[in-house]
């Protein structure tokens, strides 16, 4: 059936045929109350603008829907089922679209849009979408927002997209994936609730804010620049991911001798700090869909200017962070491990910032050079930290730590090095518990201005030089002593500060 300019049909019914509604070169026509099955495109729609569709159900077919070139149109209330590849599909230049209050379900793709531009995708349901329930590619200025999806390989997919506004929408039982996409202006992922989490790839200036995020992860953030992650509250094994690589399945640091740490438990944390970076390694679903390709492939450049702000995060690693000057700061992080930086195969880690952060995990922050490509200048600052490791630095990372205030079961700050190990800086920190710091096998460390007074040992020396502690606060005039805290092993601690810093 082909409509003409002005026309309007309702309460037909097309089964058994190629076409069942066609609207070409022409406006405001309007089709209700349509029921079809087993037609291969029961509504057609090409070079035409100001289409309704409205109050229909449509039942199997190679398309639901197929607006090619269409303007200023809408298809609202219907029901769209069983399709061999998607429920509704908008391309070729179509703008002006509103697609809202449908229901879509057990197709490929539920609502498919390629260079759709200046529309409003609201209010509508999608489940059972072996692919995407909503996918756009090279969308711009499209909106998002209020959908529900579930049992969906991906709720929303957008890729290589500008302006977009993703917002309001649920996600259950399946993840939201943004790729290659750049927000401008307004755009942003914003109070969004998804069960598995948030992808984002090759993207920039994006802002992923106030959303509830589950999962395995909550947010990765892969070869991301210039971006914000606001706010939002995560519980998942891996809250915050910022990387430029599918990981790492081999952590050579296993194999680290540590047989002269001689301190009661040590080993049994260092070691879980140790296996929880493997299973981030090992572990990459994000990247792999249903039919087992690995997504996005390979590995790109550095991660940069990306700030991790505000958000409340629980799970087993809090924030892992790579790249290059990176912001983890106002965070509020209840995890086994709090916060990680970390330089590994392929992915270097320079000028990245830990800063005021709330922390209460087994291990607070773990700078992690765990390769040769080091990971330097890395800034740890006025983080609060309730710990059994307060901060542990592995191998090959230049790292100031100051102005912190540690509260640690074990040790405060761990610093473990190798030969030729870049510089290690600890100044203005104030420790509360067992022991303050404990330096092993590292060259360059120094300790300075740091209240020592609350632990029963401010500085363990497992090193073959001394481990440079002068002008720090022992917790007595005279210094360290039985009676105050002490300095253990090859520890330089003279002269001291005769009062608090």
């Amino acid at each position: 059936m082909y409509l003409s300019e002005n026309s309007q049909i309702s309460n037909i019914s097309t089964t058994d045929c190629e076409f069942g509604v066609c609207v070409q070169y022409s406006s405001h026509s309007r089709v209700f109350n349509l029921t079809s099955s087993s037609t291969t495109i029961p509504v057609y729609a090409r070079d035409s603008s100001y289409l309704s569709l409205l109050d229909s159900t449509i039942d199997g077919g190679k398309y639901g829907v197929l607006l090619y070139t269409v303007n200023d149109s809408t298809v609202s209330n219907t029901t769209i089922q069983s399709c061999e590849k998607h429920g509704i599909i908008a391309e070729v230049h179509s703008t002006n679209l509103t697609l809202t209050h449908n229901t879509i379900h057990s197709c490929p793709y539920g609502i498919h849009m390629d260079t759709v531009s200046n529309s409003f995708v609201r209010h509508n349901t999608v489940f059972n979408d072996t692919h995407s329930g909503i996918y756009g590619a090279y969308l711009n200025n499209v909106f998002i927002e209020n959908n529900t999806g579930y049992e969906n390989n991906f709720t929303i997919w957008t890729r290589v997209s500008s302006g977009i506004v993703v917002r309001d929408n649920i996600a259950s039982s399946c993840r939201i994936y943004s790729y290659q996409v750049s927000f401008d202006d307004h755009g942003l992922f914003e109070n969004n609730t998804g069960s598995e989490g948030l992808l984002l790839a090759f993207s920039d200036s994006t802002r992923i804010t106030n959303n509830t995020l589950q999962g395995l992860y909550g947010i990765v953030a892969y070869n991301t620049t210039s971006s914000i992650i606001q706010n939002n509250s995560i519980s998942a094994k891996f809250g915050v991911v910022v990387t430029n690589t599918t990981f790492w399945s081999n952590v050579k640091l296993l194999n680290l001798k540590m047989k002269k740490i001689k301190v009661k438990g040590l080993k049994k944390d260092l070691k879980e700090q140790l296996v929880l970076m493997y299973e981030l390694g090992i572990t990459r679903p994000y990247f792999t869909n249903k039919s087992g390709a690995v997504e996005p492939p390979g590995f790109y450049n550095l991660p940069d200017h990306n700030i991790v702000v505000g958000n409340t995060i629980s799970g087993d690693i809090g924030v892992v962070v790579t790249g290059v000057e990176n912001n983890v700061v106002g965070n509020r992080v209840d995890a086994k491990m709090g916060v990680v930086v970390q330089s590994v195969p392929e992915s270097r880690a320079f000028n990245n910032s830990i800063r005021d952060n709330e922390i209460s995990a087994n291990s607070g922050i773990v700078i992690a050079g765990l390769t040769e490509e080091r990971l330097t200048n890395c800034h740890i600052q006025n983080n609060s930290l309730d710990t059994k490791l307060g901060i542990t630095v592995w191998r090959n990372a230049q790292t100031e730590i100051s102005n912190n205030f540690i509260q640690s079961t074990k040790f405060g700050t761990v610093v473990i090095g190798d030969v030729g190990t870049p510089f290690a800086y600890v100044v203005h920190n104030r420790y509360e518990g067992f022991s303050g710091a404990l330096i092993f096998k590292r060259h360059g460390c120094e300790l300075h201005y740091n209240d020592f007074g609350n632990t029963s040992v401010g500085v363990w020396g497992i090193t073959p030089q001394k481990v440079n502690a002068e002008y720090n606060w022992w917790g007595s005039p005279k210094g360290p002593s039985p009676r105050a805290s002490r300095a253990v092993g090859n520890v330089d601690y003279k002269p001291w500060l005769e009062t608090p810093p």
